[in-house]
């Protein structure tokens, strides 16, 4: 008998193909493992927006919480809603008004009355939509909405302390 002292070349090709088989199911795992990295960093960074927005909204209301100084209406900017709060500075009224336009949360402080135009408000955090309702005289329902593949919400209910007489 002969004794063998290589690899044939069908050892080899199997070996190899072996090889191209574990390498592939590799990359492909790492592909998949780095998508869902991706897709959870995206939304806790969305999550992390919307508590940001959120917590700002808190914040501003509960600063401004008054008789007649909370309104909701339609946005200067943008379509949706604004949320307005209103208060008098020496003996003149200003209103902030916080609403979300081209993705973003935005607060645009003015003189009540005095002409506006969108690259006067200051961006506060990404959000897409804003809704805000009143559920009760004192409760105030508001809800940010950020992402259009698969949005995430957030809402948050405000009791206000405060409120003018007929506010449903």
């Amino acid at each position: 008998m002969r004794s063998r002292k290589g690899y044939t070349l069908i050892e080899l090709v199997l070996v190899l193909l072996l090889l191209t088989f574990v390498a592939v199911a590799v990359f492909l795992l790492t592909d998949v493992g780095s998508a869902a990295y991706a897709r959870i960093y995206a939304n806790r960074d969305q999550s992390a927006d919307l508590r940001i927005g959120l917590s700002y909204l808190d914040v501003r209301l509960k600063k401004n919480d008054g008789v007649g100084t909370v309104e909701i209406r339609p946005a200067p900017f943008g379509g949706g809603q604004a949320l307005v709060l209103t208060q008098e500075i020496e003996g003149d009224v200003y209103e902030t008004q916080l609403y979300v336009e081209a993705g973003m949360l935005k607060e645009l402080f003015s003189r009540k009355g005095l002409e506006v135009n969108a690259d006067m408000a200051a961006e506060i955090a990404r959000a897409d939509k804003m809704e805000v309702r009143f559920a009760g005289k004192q409760l105030l329902v508001l809800t940010l909405t950020s992402g259009s593949d698969t949005p995430l919400s957030a809402s948050q209910w405000i009791h206000l302390r405060a409120v003018q007489e007929g506010t449903p």
